[in-house]
């Protein structure tokens, strides 16, 4: 079969087809039925760094979700876990699938955190002194501050420092190698637990096979996407990824959008080429809408965000020391940031528009608005729009 750079193979999609189906592939085109798990998969990983976002983003998604359905995926079946992943910051993914992520982002990170330690003085040595250490003492789930304390105790504060850094540290390593993962929250702390232990057994996957498996899954929700959209989302160098993609050059295609040639999955185009958003206009005339927390997902997939967002509104989503705002979306594309409050048991939410709302969609932002107040437990919702 061709490769996806020859000039033969390749496939023209329009900007409304390539936004029809990232919108289906990320369950945003309309609410999924679907499990927890099973959409957390769909979307390669919720960020949740901010653990209220990563529950809005999934309750953007999945149909009729419970408040406190992530918690039970996370603490009670353990479906989902909480870790260190894309871009070395926090994630919930599956948990059946978590060898696979630790197989091909620990030794990228590793080489990172290596850097970190020399100029700290230390060594992998030191680094192993500092995991053994750790192990020895999650025989039961402990925050942060705790582990710090009992290293500080036996190995001095130079080893503690290295746990008790507000950005991970040495934590975030030894969950990137899959020694360790969150464990069940304590009130505001998060605490940690093997992850052998809290998963039943813990073993990575073959490395090779597992960039295979992580590309196809970026694919199959991101698409049309580029080699370096898929460095970018996942933080692995373009030279790592690029043996993936010759592996799977038999079943990718190449895509024109707009001029800019991406990739997209074989067999995935005939639902590429779909009719994109007009098939997903709600009653004939309003597009999809939906309100996203920060760091949705859909915002954090793609390097090149001109699909997503005109270019002089770039600097009020994509903000300063990374941080992403809440949005609106509008058949795909950002169409504004909203902030919300809660102000005597209602839930007061200001839209910033960023141009005049297509017929229908200040109602759905209205209905989203109602939805999200029922899902967070608050009895009443109010909605001012602005530009």
């Amino acid at each position: 079969m061709a490769r996806p750079d020859r000039k033969d193979d390749i496939v023209h999609a329009s900007e409304a087809q390539t936004l029809g189906f990232r919108l289906r592939r990320q369950r945003l085109a309309w609410r999924s039925a679907e499990s927890v798990e099973a959409v957390v998969a769909g979307t390669g990983g919720i960020q949740a760094q901010v653990a209220a976002a990563s529950r809005l983003a999934l309750w953007a998604r999945v149909a009729g979700l419970s408040p406190g359905a992530v918690d039970a995926s996370l603490e009670e079946t353990r479906t989902l876990v909480k870790v260190w992943a894309m871009r070395g910051t926090v994630h919930l993914l599956p948990a059946k699938d978590l060898p696979c992520y630790v197989a091909v982002l620990q030794r990228p990170f590793a080489l990172h955190e290596k850097r970190w330690l020399a100029e700290s003085g230390l060594d992998l040595d030191d680094c192993q002194r500092l995991f053994d250490k750790v192990d020895s003492l999650l025989d039961v789930p402990m925050t942060r501050q705790e582990l710090g304390a009992s290293i500080r105790a036996t190995l001095g504060d130079q080893y503690a420092g290295l746990v008790e850094h507000s950005w991970g540290g040495m934590l975030k390593r030894a969950c990137l190698e899959g020694r360790i993962c969150f464990g069940p929250q304590r009130g505001q702390q998060v605490t940690f637990v093997r992850t052998r232990d809290w998963l039943g057994g813990f073993r990575p996957a073959p490395r090779e096979d597992s960039l295979d498996w992580l590309l196809e899954r970026y694919l199959k929700g991101y698409a049309p996407a580029t080699l370096g959209d898929f460095a970018y989302w996942s933080g692995l160098p373009v030279a790592a990824v690029r043996p993936a993609l010759d592996r799977l050059a038999d079943r990718v295609v190449a895509v024109d959008v707009l001029g800019a040639q991406s990739l997209v999955l074989r067999e995935d185009v005939p639902d590429l080429l779909r009719d994109g958003v007009a098939d997903l206009l709600l009653d004939g005339t309003a597009p999809p809408v939906n309100v996203l927390p920060n760091f949705d997902p859909y915002l954090l997939g793609h390097r090149d965000k001109r699909l997503l967002v005109d270019e002089h509104h770039y600097k009020k989503v994509f903000r300063v020391a990374g941080w992403v705002s809440q949005v609106v979306l509008a058949g795909g594309r950002v169409f504004g940031t909203w902030e919300a409050a809660l102000r005597k048991g209602c839930l007061r939410m200001t839209v910033s528009l960023f141009d005049l709302p297509a017929t229908g969609v200040i109602e759905r932002i209205e209905e989203e608005t109602q939805a999200m107040a029922r899902f967070l437990g608050v009895g009443e919702a109010r909605v001012t729009c602005q530009r």
